[in-house]
């Protein structure tokens, strides 16, 4: 048992050694060991050879995957292209626009009717319109009508460049407009926007005269005045129609103007300084060019020509500028100049939040009372005005125009004193100016005056009128957004 307990021990042994033995002999043969011949000189070049090759081939390859510079320089330009004229459109159902027959907020009861018009390049226009009712309706093609109630006057709401008509629905612009009384709001798809014909977006230079159709079937409608409320590249459509002279047979009454830019150059350059267009410093004027030059050859439109900011002096027709002051896009300067060069009466007001910020109930607010004061008062502040039909005397003219430039102003001074506080924010008035039953109050958060009804606990951003309910002997109060 011993001498077999010893043989496999010296098996064992032998075993191992030879293990040991036979991987020395691999890692020698292999190279590995610290007793291997070096490299001749002739196998290191064909290394190094072979090493530069491998990064020549890697170099090649990254230089195929990542494009030219003239290939950056030409997809950077025509996204700049596409960005002008050719942003993301907006696409939508009819089913968006609400129901045909619905109830404001306010109790005003509307009618929807949709029509179509025909611009002056044949493309065409989808719009709609939203006539007060009083207790039946039958409307007509672009023509509000109902029982005991004709609609006199309108608000033409045009829409920004990726947007469409419903957006007078999705905001506060038909809330704010049913409630005037005998006004109807119509809203259009821009040519090449929405559901309308067209390729193209030239940021007022075409919209202008989609302005002009819409506003030529009105007055053939037999409305007496028609308003306009642009957002965007529809504020400056409505700068550049107010202030055309091909246009001068349907001239609006007045303008609420959100967000327009004053000068396109202007804008290109304040949106360089911050970096939002990325053009290499020394390629600026030559990309620009080429930008102007093949805009133009799309869609005709020259934009280094779209300054509405020069024709302002000119304009005579009230208008309410409304700048966001954190607007990334079209800077509140753009707006602050076009109210400081306005010909007729004006007013700038601004709220916090950035160009597409849904805008907060104080602004419509604003626009409301403005909109009031000129649709509702008979007479126009314009030397004459071409909606309207022949009216009396030239001295009767003169002191209508006075009234009504009068009843601007005091609308202007309502919106800053009660409206916006005087800078730009909700809020002015104490509880003690305020009627009955309604109580004022300053958001912690945002610093803001908001209104609390003594009655329904129900408060609002919006300025209250009229009595709470409590004393009015009415349920429910006031409709307005509610602050939370």
């Amino acid at each position: 048992m011993a001498s077999s307990a010893g043989g496999k021990e010296s098996e064992s042994k032998s075993s191992s050694s030879s293990s040991s033995f036979g991987s020395w002999s691999f890692s020698s043969m292999m190279g590995f060991s610290s007793t291997s011949q070096p490299q001749s000189e002739k196998e290191k070049k064909a290394a190094e050879e072979r090493k530069k090759q491998a990064a020549v081939a890697a170099a090649i390859a990254k230089a195929k995957k990542q494009p030219s510079r003239i290939t950056q320089l030409r997809e950077g330009y025509e996204s700049l292209v596409c960005a002008v004229i050719r942003p993301p459109r907006s696409r939508y159902s009819m089913e968006d626009l609400g129901p045909v027959r619905l109830r404001l907020d306010s109790g005003v009861e509307m009618k929807r009717t949709d029509f179509e018009l025909a611009n002056y390049q044949g493309l065409q226009l989808k719009c709609s319109m939203w006539s007060p009712l009083a207790s039946s309706s039958s409307g007509s093609s672009g023509r509000g009508e109902s029982s005991g109630l004709r609609p006199r006057s309108a608000v033409v709401y045009l829409h920004g460049n990726s947007s469409c008509r419903v957006d007078a629905t999705r905001t506060g612009v038909l809330e704010t407009v049913g409630p005037l009384g005998c006004t109807c709001l119509v809203a259009l798809d821009l040519s090449g926007s929405g559901l309308s014909g067209g390729e193209y977006v030239t940021l007022g230079w075409h919209e202008q005269h989609d302005v002009a159709t819409v506003l030529r079937h009105l007055k053939r409608q037999g409305f007496e005045k028609v308003s306009l409320w642009g957002r965007s590249m529809g504020a400056v459509s409505a700068m550049m129609f107010a202030q055309s002279p091909l246009f001068e047979d349907v001239r609006p009454a007045q303008l609420v103007l959100d967000s327009p830019f004053a000068s396109f150059p202007m804008l290109v350059d304040d949106l360089i300084k911050k970096g939002a267009i990325k053009v290499p410093r020394i390629a600026i004027k030559t990309v620009l060019s080429m930008v102007r030059s093949s805009v133009k050859k799309r869609t005709g439109a020259d934009i280094y020509k779209i300054e509405p900011l020069k024709d302002c002096p000119a304009s005579e027709m009230p208008a309410l500028f409304i700048t966001a002051d954190r607007d990334e896009m079209i800077p509140t300067d753009h707006g602050s100049a076009l109210n400081l060069a306005w010909g007729g009466p004006s007013l700038q007001v601004t709220f916090r939040g950035g160009h597409n910020t849904p805008r907060p109930p104080h602004i419509y607010d604003a626009a409301g009372t403005f909109l009031r004061a000129v649709l509702d008062h008979p007479g126009s502040t314009a030397e004459a005005h071409p909606v309207a039909p022949a009216g009396p005397s030239a001295s009767g003219r003169v002191r209508e125009q006075a009234r009504a430039r009068e009843a601007v102003v005091q609308a202007f001074k309502t919106i800053e004193s009660d409206l916006c506080g005087g800078s730009g924010g909700p809020g002015g008035g104490g509880s003690s100016d305020l009627p009955p039953g309604w109580l004022s109050a300053v958001d912690p958060e945002t610093g803001d005056t908001y209104y609390y009804d003594t009655a329904t606990h129900q408060t609002t951003w919006f300025r209250p009128r009229k009595p709470s309910s409590q004393h009015m002997g009415q349920p429910g109060g006031l409709g307005g957004a509610v602050a939370r």
